[in-house]
């Protein structure tokens, strides 16, 4: 599925698409969280930009 990116900080409607593991593509905050695991198998909020940042080193 693919959002407009005014869906992108609607948490409600990002929550719902989860809930019915459809998956999705849209724009997003920078400053938006998400829950990632980590190589020690556990559980962090990052910021988007954070995440992008560790990716392209």
């Amino acid at each position: 599925m693919i959002i407009d990116a005014g869906y992108g900080t609607n948490t409600s409607f990002l929550l719902e698409l989860e809930k019915r593991q459809l998956k999705y593509l849209g724009g997003l905050a920078k400053n938006r969280k998400a829950i990632i695991r980590n190589e020690d198998d556990e559980y962090i909020k990052i910021r988007l930009d954070e995440l992008a940042q560790s990716l392209s080193r």
